[in-house]
């Protein structure tokens, strides 16, 4: 439920798609970029996701596919602060309960291990033929790091 609370607005906002700031790329329904700090988004889907003190931020949207994908540096009490305002419940990980993830970032694969930060996963049921939204959520202390994944759920 909070997860779908979380991104309930999501498809109204889907419509606005426009042209983004510092650094991005637009093709085919599909918007890459990176900004220095939250100032420099300003596609409304993604603003809406990005904490205020984010910085070295990088995206990756889908209109089409309705995916978000970001990566931004910020620090823990923020992170804990933001992920706490969209009603995510992280935990934390360690050595013995590791957080991993694919990631791409600047067409670049890989698998992201997080073994001192926070986690959360959300991947809630489609119903009834209506669209639910998955939600993982990460930071990594080491790296001051936080790494956001919003897509549809194509399950039944």
């Amino acid at each position: 439920m909070r997860c779908r609370r979380a991104i309930g607005v999501a498809a109204g906002v889907m419509a606005a798609v426009g042209i983004l700031a510092y650094s991005c790329v637009y093709s085919r329904g599909m918007v890459e970029g990176r900004a220095r700090d939250a100032s420099g988004i300003s596609h409304t889907f993604i603003k809406k996701y990005t904490p205020p003190s984010a910085e070295d931020i990088w995206y990756s949207f889908s209109r089409h596919a309705v995916t978000l994908e970001m990566s931004f540096r910020i620090s823990e009490a923020d992170f804990l602060s933001w992920a706490a305002e969209h009603g995510w419940l992280v935990s934390p990980t360690t050595d013995k309960e590791p957080f991993e993830m694919g990631w791409h970032e600047d067409r670049v694969v890989e698998t992201v291990w997080i073994t001192n930060g926070f986690s959360y996963r959300c991947f809630p049921p489609k119903r009834n033929g209506i669209l639910n939204w998955a939600v993982i959520v990460a930071y990594d202390r080491q790296r001051g790091k936080a790494y956001l994944s919003i897509a549809p759920v194509d399950g039944t």
